[in-house]
C-alpha cells in the first residue's frame, strides 16, 4: 500500500475534503518554490557566491595572526579580538538559524517521520564540543572563550545547554571550573569517529 492509499483507496474517488487537501499542500509547496527562488536571486545579486573566498581568506588570516598575538607579554590585541569575535557571533546567530531552515528545505524531498527527536545544537554549541573534543584537557572558560572565538554571554549559554544535555561535565581544579565532555558524548564521538581526524 502506497502513501497515498493510506489516506485514498485506489478503489474510491477522491473526495472533496481530499482534493482540497491536496490543493492546498500544492499551493503550499509552490509558495515555498518562489520563497527560495526569491531569496537565491537576491544573495546572487547582493554577491554573496563571489564573497566567500575572499571573506574566507579574511578569517583564515584573521585566526592566524590572533594565534600570532596571543604569544605576546600581555596580550595587548585581545580586547580587539575580543571585539571582532562579538560581531562575528551576532553575525552568526542571524545567518545560522537561516541556513538549518534552507538544508532541511534541501532534504525535504527525502524527508522520513523521524522515530526520536534529533537535538538540534547552535553554532556556538558546536564550536564548544569541537574545542573540547580536541582539548588534552578540561578547559576552562578562559580558554574556551580563546579557541572558540565566543562572547561570554553565548559561551555561558551554549555550557548550559550542552551541561543539561548531559554532553559535558564540570570539574574542580584547585578551585578552578573546568569543563570537559561527558563520558557519553565521549563514546557517541567514537562510534561516529569525531574528533580524531577521521
Amino acid at each position: 500500500m502506497t502513501r497515498r492509499s493510506k489516506t485514498q483507496t485506489a478503489e474510491s474517488k477522491p473526495s472533496g475534503e481530499f482534493e482540497a487537501l491536496l490543493s492546498n499542500v500544492k499551493t503550499s509547496v509552490g509558495t515555498g518554490r518562489e520563497v527560495m527562488q526569491h531569496l537565491r536571486k537576491s544573495l546572487d545579486s547582493a554577491g554573496f557566491p563571489a564573497a566567500i573566498a575572499p571573506y574566507r581568506k579574511m578569517c583564515d588570516t584573521l585566526l592566524g595572526q590572533r594565534l600570532w598575538a596571543r604569544d605576546i607579554e600581555g596580550d595587548p590585541l585581545r580586547a580587539e579580538f575580543e571585539e571582532l569575535a562579538r560581531e562575528a557571533q551576532a553575525v552568526s546567530e542571524i545567518l545560522a538559524p537561516y541556513a538549518e531552515l534552507v538544508q532541511r528545505l534541501g532534504a525535504v524531498a527525502m524527508v522520513e517521520a523521524p522515530t526520536q527527536p534529533v537535538p538540534q545544537l547552535d553554532p556556538a554549541s558546536e564550536a564548544v564540543l569541537a574545542a573540547l573534543g580536541q582539548a588534552p584537557r578540561p578547559m576552562s572558560r578562559t580558554r574556551l572563550r580563546e579557541a572558540t572565538g565566543l562572547a561570554a554571554a553565548a559561551l555561558k549559554h551554549a555550557l548550559g545547554q550542552l551541561a543539561d544535555e548531559g554532553r559535558i561535565e564540570e570539574v574542580r581544579s584547585g578551585g578552578r571550573r573546568l569543563f570537559r565532555l561527558s563520558q557519553e558524548a565521549v563514546d557517541a564521538d567514537a562510534r561516529d569517529g569525531r574528533w580524531n581526524g577521521e
